[in-house]
C-alpha cells in the first residue's frame, strides 16, 4: 500500500479500486482464455487459436490492467490530477469496445442490439461500471481535490 500519512482515505480507496479493476479484468481474461473460449472453439485450428488466445490474454493483462494501475499510481503516489481523467477514459473505452466492434463488423444497425445484449447478459459490465463510478467519486471528492491541488505546497 502507498505510505503517505497525509493521503486522504478517498485516494487510498481509489488506489485499491484501480488494483481491483485490473485484477478483475485479468481474471476475466484468464477465464475466457482457458475455460470459456477454449471449450467453445475446439473445432478451430488448435495452434492458431491458442496463439490468438494468448495474445488476447497478454493484451488484456498488460495493456488494460497496466494502464489502470499506472493511472491509479499516478494519482495516489505521484499526485497527478490529470491521471484521474485517464482512469475514467480507459475504463469507458474498455466498456465501449464490444459495442464499437459489433458496429464495425455488423454495420451500424447492430449497435443497439449489441448494446442491449451487452447490458442484458454481461454481468461483468455492471461490476466494471460500479467500480468506475465508485473510483470516480473517490478520485473527484473534495478531499481528494484538495490533496491533489496542494502537491506544490
Amino acid at each position: 500500500m502507498v505510505e503517505n500519512a497525509s493521503m486522504p482515505t478517498q485516494i487510498k480507496y481509489f488506489w485499491c479500486i484501480s488494483i481491483v479493476l485490473a485484477l478483475l479484468w485479468s481474471g476475466f481474461a484468464v477465464f475466457d482464455t482457458f475455460v470459456a473460449l477454449s471449450a467453445a472453439n475446439q473445432a478451430l485450428h488448435p495452434t492458431a487459436y491458442r496463439v490468438i488466445e494468448l495474445v488476447h490474454l497478454a493484451y488484456t493483462v498488460v495493456i488494460w490492467g497496466g494502464i489502470v494501475i499506472f493511472s491509479g499510481w499516478l494519482v495516489s503516489v505521484r499526485r497527478k490530477s490529470w491521471a484521474r481523467y485517464l482512469f475514467i477514459g480507459v475504463v469507458l473505452v474498455r466498456i465501449a469496445i464490444p459495442v464499437l466492434t459489433s458496429a464495425y463488423y455488423s454495420g451500424l444497425n447492430a449497435v443497439v442490439p449489441a448494446l442491449l445484449q451487452l447490458i442484458r447478459f454481461e454481468w461483468r459490465i455492471y461490476v466494471t461500471i460500479l467500480l468506475l463510478i465508485t473510483g470516480s467519486l473517490f478520485a473527484f471528492s473534495p478531499a481528494a481535490r484538495r490533496w491533489l491541488s496542494a502537491k506544490a505546497a
